[in-house]
């Protein structure tokens, strides 16, 4: 027979089960409402960088040769502008860089040496050369704003692997120079490492993908 001591008993025990049941999903409600952002915010960052990188790759595919103008003539700019004389260049009668020719300003870039000793010159890219660059740095922007926007909108295992990717391979070309290492890191964290990616993905097991903590 079930006396009431039991039933108390039992009734306590159920209280207290059902109170730890409620304090972790609590505890984990609070995680993802406090850190719930950081895996969209990372994505987003992804996402502008991306399309960063796909602008600036643009006049490199579709006019490599003015871009090589311009390029030349930035460095021949650079180099009288600075408080070194041994790389100054002569532009005889011209009164800046904007006033020479596409092909005086690259023949004088070319010239341009990087060393006091003269033993090494300024490297100036070929046409061909730039626009394979802007083709391969266009796609990695394409892959930061596909995988960014796949992870924002989906939570997808399949988009972060994608957009983790682009980042890491984004470091080959940080378009915003340190803020480019700063994000790529970030986002590295934010899919990879932080709380909201545990709670959404899993652990993270680098020789096979993801799986989840179990519950204790």
């Amino acid at each position: 027979m079930t006396t009431d001591d039991d039933i108390g008993d039992e009734t306590g025990e159920d209280e207290v089960l059902s109170g730890e049941l409620v304090g972790e999903d609590d505890d984990d409600s609070t995680a993802m409402s406090r850190w719930g952002n950081v895996v969209a915010v990372a994505s987003i960052l992804l996402v502008l960088m991306g399309i960063v990188l796909f602008s600036l790759s643009v006049p490199r595919i579709f006019d490599p040769d003015s871009w090589v103008c311009t390029m030349s003539r930035v460095a021949i700019d650079n180099a009288n502008d600075d408080d070194d004389s041994w790389n100054d260049v002569d532009l005889g009668d011209a009164d800046s860089s904007a006033d020479l020719s596409c092909d005086e300003a690259v023949a004088l870039a070319d010239s341009i040496p990087t060393s006091e000793d003269g033993d090494d010159t300024f490297d100036v890219s070929s046409a061909g050369a730039t626009r394979n660059f802007g083709i391969v740095a266009a796609l990695l922007g394409l892959v930061q704003v596909v995988g960014g926007l796949g992870t924002a909108m989906t939570r997808s295992s399949i988009y972060r692997r994608v957009a983790v990717t682009g980042a890491i391979i984004g470091l080959i070309a940080p378009v915003l120079g340190f803020l480019s290492l700063v994000i790529i890191a970030f986002v590295i964290w934010a899919l990879l490492f932080s709380r909201t990616a545990k709670q959404t993905w899993g652990e993270v097991r680098f020789l096979g993908g993801s799986r989840r903590s179990p519950k204790a």
